[in-house]
């Protein structure tokens, strides 16, 4: 494979690669970044976030999400296990379920969030965003009575997303993947490879993601998704980030734990089961709730119609004169044609309609609370 002139990332040793990484550097992919100590594409400068966004919302893109690894559990107490570790009640899913949940610690502090995959009752996976979640689970297992084995599984992922996914996913599989309703995921055979389907996705649109069962033929998957993906004008690229911003999405990371965030403070209330049986950090949650709940809540901004520069850090939000919380991510949205954010705030400055300033580096930025998510409130994309 020859190396890639145009790639701005430069390998170290220590960096993984997933089974894609030769077809972005076919494509020229300028802009990768280290995503679970993996190298993982995120910009091809030729495809501007414009055509990205259009294709994503009228057709399909396809997504090399090699880098989302899987921590697999396995065992006679694999989903009791798991119970334990995540906030979600997982007794309440069943075989060909998934389920968005976070892992706290000790102090209901984020580590990471991410998908469980519920395979079969003695297989589950956990698609971590980006934390080194396995040696936290490994850890927990070896001091614990629990039944189970706990590895990362040779799972590399993609994407598809968008409107007409499903028709290539049907040419692929054929009629059964009209059944398969949201966050349910199903096994299917794609160029002779066992894989399993899942409908879920980072996008707030329709979408599924695919995870070949062994690297060493993922990308013969890939290539029968690129030739059914054809005749939709498929397009192959990195994720939509205004199309996450708009559909309310973050990352939850090893890299965000300076924020000592919990899940209490998301801005969607049902990441919590408190009254489930014993999970890591659940006393701590309890203590918040039963003193008043979080002090703090991610709450949407939008702003004007022009668009401010890209942030690389998170920049402070005040209200009049007093510093009340810090940006989590910044874009411009496509749709509303509007500056929107998510930003973590004081509760006192949470109700719809407040005005708060951001200190942006282009210079002070008027924003208004709203509701998040920002466009399609009732998810009516992502369950067509």
């Amino acid at each position: 494979m020859r190396v890639n002139p145009h790639r701005e990332q430069h390998l170290l040793p220590e960096h993984r690669v997933s089974p894609y990484f030769p077809v972005t550097e076919e494509l020229g992919w300028e802009q990768y970044t280290v995503f679970n100590h993996m190298i993982t594409p995120t910009l091809c400068k030729h495809i501007s976030p414009q055509e990205v966004y259009e294709a994503l919302t009228t057709r399909a893109i396809l997504i090399p999400t090699g880098a989302e690894r899987q921590v697999e559990v396995t065992g006679k107490d694999a989903v009791k296990f798991m119970d334990y570790l995540v906030t979600r009640d997982m007794n309440k899913l069943s075989p060909g379920r998934c389920s968005y949940t976070f892992v706290c610690d000790e102090d209901g502090e984020l580590i990471v969030d991410g998908i469980v995959i519920y395979i079969s009752e003695e297989k589950v996976w956990y698609g971590v965003t980006d934390g080194d979640v396995e040696l936290w689970a490994r850890g927990i297992a070896l001091h614990s009575d629990y039944d189970v084995q706990v590895r990362e599984a040779d799972v590399a992922p993609l994407q598809i997303q968008g409107p007409k996914s499903r028709d290539i996913l049907r040419a692929i599989v054929g009629e059964s993947i009209d059944e398969l309703k949201f966050f349910r995921c199903m096994e299917a055979v794609i160029a002779g490879v066992d894989c399993v389907v899942s409908r879920t996705g980072w996008t707030g649109e329709l979408g599924y993601e695919v995870y070949p069962i062994g690297s060493d033929r993922a990308l013969d998957v890939w290539d029968v998704i690129i030739e059914a993906g054809k005749p939709h004008d498929m397009l192959v690229s990195g994720l939509s980030w205004g199309k996450a911003l708009e559909s309310g999405l973050m990352v939850f990371s090893m890299g965000t734990r300076d924020e000592h965030m919990n899940p209490l403070e998301h801005w969607r209330s049902n990441l919590v089961d408190l009254e489930k049986g014993p999970f890591i950090g659940q006393e701590a949650l309890r203590k918040i709730t039963e003193n008043g709940g979080p002090t703090r809540k991610v709450v949407g901004l939008i702003g004007s119609e022009e668009a401010l520069s890209v942030l690389e850090r998170p920049c402070k939000v005040r209200y009049e004169k007093s510093e009340i919380g810090v940006t989590r991510s910044l874009g411009f949205s496509p749709t509303l044609k509007r500056n929107i954010c998510l930003a973590l705030v004081d509760q006192k400055y949470t109700k719809e309609g407040t005005k708060l300033v951001l200190e942006h580096p282009d210079g002070a930025a008027e924003m208004e609370v709203t509701e998040v998510p920002f466009v399609d409130k009732k998810g009516l994309r992502v369950r067509s």
